[in-house]
């Protein structure tokens, strides 16, 4: 398999990110008495989206030392990746009610994840189904692409808000 180095190059990044966020959120929530719901819908989504995307980088490698042609080990990690998404938009759903959020351009980050979200989605089951697609690596590409600059985002966000309320605080 030709592209089981970019695949281990995410898994390494993925753990990375995991493990400095919860390095981060340990010394962070540590002495503070009161801890913001978004702080841990921030921090809950690094941690399970990062796992979730190690585990998917490294399902690939799994599948081929089985010896499966790459065509079936695309389509059946697509088919996989297509349920996952499901899955993520309904958590989405469940966890940030649109309504409720204030900022419009809060609204505008979660409309941007589900749709984003939704299309990564499309474009798995169209792989894995062979239909435009030919069960390549391009779309797994993609799909594994799209959460980790999520988790990066939500990292800098864990890292860069105390900061910025703490500035506020003293304004």
């Amino acid at each position: 398999m030709e592209e089981s180095s970019i695949l281990l190059t995410f898994t390494q990044v993925t753990v990375a990110f995991v493990g400095f966020a919860a390095i981060v959120a340990t010394f962070r929530f540590r002495d503070e008495f009161t801890i913001k719901k978004n702080d841990a819908i921030d921090l809950e989504l690094i941690i399970n989206t990062g796992l979730v995307g190690a585990f998917f980088s490294v399902l690939p490698l799994a599948l081929s030392s089985f010896g499966l042609e790459d065509t079936s080990v695309w389509a059946l990690c697509s088919g996989i990746m297509s349920l996952n998404y499901l899955g993520f938009i309904y958590y989405l759903f469940r966890k940030v009610a649109i309504s409720k959020i204030r900022r419009k351009k809060s609204r505008l980050i979660v409309i941007l994840y589900f749709s984003i979200g939704l299309l990564v989605f499309i474009m798995n089951l169209m792989n894995a189904l062979n239909i435009h697609y030919k069960r390549e690596f391009g779309p797994f590409l993609i799909s594994l692409i799209y959460p980790l600059t999520m988790v990066g985002y939500m990292f800098t966000r864990l890292l860069f808000l105390p900061i910025w309320r703490t500035l506020k605080n003293q304004e």
